[in-house]
């Protein structure tokens, strides 16, 4: 790991944002930085090697969003200015994917406020 990729994983591991980060998963073809599987979410911390791979990186990104994945890149420089504000923006994401996940109570179920 980078040095910004091992302080993020720092925040994401043991369930700091209360789910589970796997770091450096297969993905079908691709090693992701970080993985949730319950979110489907990928973390990417993007240093200066990503500089001269943007085409690779927007196929990438298609491929996996394509499967249902949500992809969230964090500039290396990010992570090492604010570490704080970039795992706030992780957690964001998180609660956002985690609201979508739930499904509504139907009306006049025993769990319904109706």
């Amino acid at each position: 790991m980078s040095k910004p990729e091992a302080i993020l994983w720092t925040r994401l591991s043991r369930r700091q944002l209360g789910f589970a980060f796997r770091r450096q998963r297969p993905i079908g073809p691709y090693i992701v930085d970080f993985y949730c599987h319950e979110l489907l979410l990928i973390v990417e911390v993007d240093g200066w090697c990503h500089k001269d791979r943007g085409a690779h990186d927007r196929q990438r990104d298609c491929w996996l969003r394509s499967n249902d994945f949500t992809i969230v890149r964090l500039p290396a420089r990010d992570v090492l200015a604010d570490l704080d504000r970039e795992v706030a923006r992780i957690s964001q994401v998180c609660k956002h994917l985690e609201a979508k996940s739930v499904p509504p109570t139907p009306p006049g179920s025993p769990d319904s406020a109706a």
